[in-house]
């Protein structure tokens, strides 16, 4: 979950930095929610190289871009 937890705090830095020209790195209420079964099979590590990773860094780089362009847009 660690590794979890550091992909997404940089996929979050990096998009919101790029998004913004570096205007922004984070927002006010940085919080990150990792949830886990209890059950069904276990993957030791969510690095990028893993599919659980890539699979992560994709749904939240994504959910940010249309985040903010749902936003700059109202």
């Amino acid at each position: 979950m660690i590794d979890a937890l550091t992909l997404a705090a940089q996929v979050k830095a990096i998009t919101l930095s790029e998004l913004t020209r570096g205007s922004i790195h984070g927002t006010t209420s940085d919080a990150i929610a990792i949830l886990a079964l209890s059950h069904g099979e276990q993957t030791p590590y969510a690095g990028l190289a893993t599919v659980i990773g890539r699979a992560l860094v994709n749904t939240l780089y994504n959910a940010l871009i249309e985040a903010y362009y749902t936003y700059i847009n109202t």
